[in-house]
């Protein structure tokens, strides 16, 4: 699929990311952009502003659990 929507000129969204070795397979197939419990983890409303504003997640889960990308 990603191969054929490149050949189109359509940009491509991985979803489902969980862990850095998805992520790196995604990245070495220039895959533009990805969604997942690897880059976040689901917030509030409320939270989600603040990501907005700010440019800063907050933490919601312990250390080496994720990696923002």
């Amino acid at each position: 699929m990603r191969h054929l929507a490149h050949s189109l000129n359509i940009e491509v969204i991985a979803e489902g990311v969980e862990t850095e070795a998805q992520m790196e397979y995604l990245k070495q197939r220039n895959c533009e952009y990805a969604q997942g419990f690897y880059l976040a983890l689901p917030c509030s409303a409320q939270d989600m502003l603040k990501i907005l504003q700010t440019g800063v997640q907050p933490q919601q889960y312990p250390p080496g659990q994720a990696v923002p990308f």
